[in-house]
């Protein structure tokens, strides 16, 4: 694609962040769901090391492995989100849709916090969630400095906001990908 919009959630909101700051040509809009560019601290180490630690030949079942991830991601919701990753294959194993061993590898650097000497001057919409605090009010200045076109919009949700306010996140997002583009 010559040029798009790009949407991306936490770690994938830093992607596409740090994606529209390198290639700007590239990105019409960006909008990042429930992140901010600021280096955050390891908060998924239990959950990679769950997920990690599965031999998922031994499954044959999606809910055996639902099972098996149950007591060290108690909340069915997350592990719901999780499992959306689990992929079967035309031989009937399962496998990780992500690459969980180079999540693990570069978890330090994904946490880093995003910096550019250029800012993304085109529509950026950053979603937060009302009830996670991944994007805190003092991330504001960081967002704004990076992203000066930046709109902030909250949806009443935990930190997996499209899976816990579907409509809402949809009509948010839309909302802002069919607002026609203003050149900088």
């Amino acid at each position: 694609l010559a040029s798009t919009s790009i949407l991306g959630h936490s770690m994938g909101g830093k992607t596409a962040m740090l994606f529209a700051l390198s290639h700007p040509d590239r990105v019409d809009k960006l909008v990042a769901v429930d992140i901010a560019p600021r280096a955050y601290p390891a908060l998924h180490d239990e959950i990679l090391r769950a997920l990690l630690s599965l031999n998922l030949s031994r499954y044959a079942s999606r809910q055996e492995v639902d099972a098996a991830l149950a007591p060290d991601v108690p909340d069915f919701a997350v592990r719901q989100f999780l499992l959306k990753n689990l992929r079967q294959t035309p031989n009937g194993t399962f496998r990780w849709k992500m690459n969980l061993n180079a999540i693990q590898t570069h978890y330090a650097e994904i946490s880093k916090a995003i910096e550019s000497k250029q800012p993304f001057v085109k529509p950026a919409l950053f979603v937060r969630s009302t009830r996670s605090g991944y994007v805190r009010d003092s991330d504001i200045a960081d967002i704004t400095r990076l992203f000066p076109l930046a709109q902030i919009s909250e949806v009443d949700a935990g930190h997996w906001i499209h899976a816990d306010a579907p409509a809402e996140f949809s009509r948010v997002v839309l909302s802002f990908l069919t607002l026609p583009r203003s050149s900088p």
